[in-house]
């Protein structure tokens, strides 16, 4: 379909430009649906009836596409006045414009551990992945009722480093928080074990060789190899070598 033209209704009406010259008040040329809420000359239309009303806003019967367009006199905005876009005879008294919710994205999470066994007293990276990666926000990470912390998501992703972990199992989820756009969603848990580290055991004496009669000071230090809060744990006592 052409541009559609308005050719006697637009050259009375001074709204439009000035009198007696045929300007173009809706439609680029091409047929199609786009442009509502924009200007009206860039909108794609399929033709119909035209009517002006007293304040000079054309009314334009989109008749291909099932619609009716109001054309601001003042802004020359393109907006819906009634129509869905669907051929059917349903609507009596009832909104002439049908109504369009949209809903947030559905999101699904996953969470990973790396790695997966540690000692007690190193850490552990746990990565979010959120679908979509159009989701933004944040991720918070939990172990059982526990909060290990948040991580923000760049894009689809989220990672922090949990340290300090307890002894034995631990089942970590992550827990993404949605935006604007996307609902929220929780992942499956994943396995952290986390075993006893090691301890060292060092011995030693005062004086070695030592002589008869002397005195002996014996010390056992044991330290853990890792750890929260390590620290060396030390014996001594003191001997009288005959």
């Amino acid at each position: 379909m052409r541009k559609l033209a308005i050719l006697l209704a637009v050259s009375l009406s001074p709204s439009f430009g000035q009198n007696g010259v045929i300007s173009t008040v809706a439609g680029n040329g091409t047929m199609g649906t786009a442009g509502v809420g924009g200007p009206a000359v860039n909108a794609s239309l399929t033709g119909g009836a035209v009517c002006v009303d007293s304040s000079d806003n054309f009314y334009l019967a989109d008749r291909g596409n099932n619609r009716v367009l109001k054309v601001d006199s003042a802004t020359g905005i393109l907006t819906l006045v009634a129509g869905n876009g669907v051929a059917a005879s349903a609507g009596d008294y009832g909104p002439a414009v049908l109504s369009q919710t949209v809903a947030k994205l559905a999101t699904s999470t996953t969470v990973s551990a790396n790695p997966s066994s540690i000692v007690f007293g190193q850490s552990v990276v746990l990565t979010a992945s959120v679908s979509p990666a159009s989701g933004t926000g944040t991720v918070q990470f939990q172990d059982g009722a526990t909060e290990l912390g948040t991580a923000t998501l760049n894009g689809g992703s989220a990672s922090m480093n949990a340290a300090g972990l307890a002894v034995g199992p631990h089942a970590i989820v992550a827990v993404y928080r949605g935006d604007a756009n996307s609902n929220t969603s929780s992942s499956a848990a994943a396995s952290v074990t986390v075993a006893k580290g090691n301890a060292a055991v060092t011995l030693g004496s005062s004086l070695n060789p030592s002589a008869a009669g002397q005195a002996v000071i014996f010390s056992a230090s044991v330290a853990p190899s890792a750890g929260p809060g390590a620290s060396s744990l030390r014996i001594t006592r003191r001997y009288s070598v005959p």
